[in-house]
């Protein structure tokens, strides 16, 4: 095995998980949209009543406008998470910081330009780290995330609950569909 070959190969899994550290904290700064949290949420009433009362003219045209709105917003993220270039350490200037915080041992920060700080951390760092970045805006740290998830899992929660209300007992659209798909008429000559 050649010199550059077994540097790459010592590099790999230290550099994919930094990656997959990116990626997952760029996910969930996505997520945490209010625009996305919108379109989710008109997206789940309308499926919803979809399944309820049916309407593919009324209604399957806004869900194809979602799916599509979904689609754009993967497309997005991929093109997003394949500019991010993983530094390791502390940004110098802690004022170009646009998103930061911890995850599991590491410390992270967004930096405008796609680049994502990682170091690891230990109890003191990270205390050291806390206080520092205090000095920056509440909302930089995405203090909305927990409220945001906690309404996800509602709204999911509740379209899971209606569409199931909607499949059982012949009450709803969907109920009389499968119906008529388990007891199909037979005719015979």
């Amino acid at each position: 095995m050649n010199l550059q070959t077994e540097d790459r190969i010592g590099n790999i899994p230290g550099r994919s998980c930094l990656s997959k550290i990116a990626r997952r904290v760029l996910f969930l700064n996505m997520l945490c949209n209010p625009v996305i949290l919108l379109i989710y949420f008109i997206f789940c009433r309308t499926l919803y009543r979809f399944c309820m009362y049916g309407g593919v003219k009324k209604r399957g045209s806004v869900l194809i406008i979602c799916l599509m709105l979904f689609v754009v917003y993967c497309i997005s993220f991929f093109v997003e998470a394949s500019k991010i270039t993983i530094i390791e350490g502390i940004p110098e200037n802690i004022s170009i910081v646009r998103n930061y915080g911890f995850y599991k041992h590491f410390f992270y920060a967004f930096v405008k330009g796609h680049q994502f700080y990682i170091k690891d951390c230990e109890e003191e760092e990270k205390d050291y780290l806390k206080i520092k970045c205090l000095q920056l805006p509440r909302y930089k740290a995405s203090f909305w995330k927990v409220p945001v998830l906690i309404i996800l899992v509602l709204i999911t929660g509740m379209t899971v609950i209606g569409v199931v209300k909607s499949a059982t007992g012949l009450n709803g659209k969907l109920a009389w569909y499968l119906f008529m798909l388990r007891h199909s008429p037979i005719i015979r000559k």
